[in-house]
């Protein structure tokens, strides 16, 4: 980690956990990425928020998150558009 400032982490951001649903997402995704990858879940709640979801996306990439799965229910999504291309330059 200290050598390519990535950490085993994978972000999750939902719309609410809530929702029994995205509980059971949540714990889907987070079993199959310890199993297969051995990384840990971050997870979000972002209450349907264009700012919650952007503020949580580049809080998980200034913590060395580089994979990052996002469930929105947004019609607009182009700020994850702006914090992955903020990302590349990382």
């Amino acid at each position: 980690m200290l050598k390519t400032g990535h950490t085993p982490l994978l972000g999750l951001l939902v719309p609410s956990m809530a929702n029994p649903m995205y509980g059971y997402i949540a714990r889907e995704v987070e079993a199959a990425a310890q199993r297969t990858h051995g990384y840990r879940l971050l997870i979000g709640s972002t209450y349907r928020d264009r700012d919650k979801e952007a503020s949580f996306f580049d809080d998980l990439l200034a913590h060395g998150v580089r994979r990052v799965i996002v469930i929105s229910s947004l019609s607009d999504e182009r700020h994850f558009e702006d914090a992955a291309a903020r990302a590349a330059w990382r």
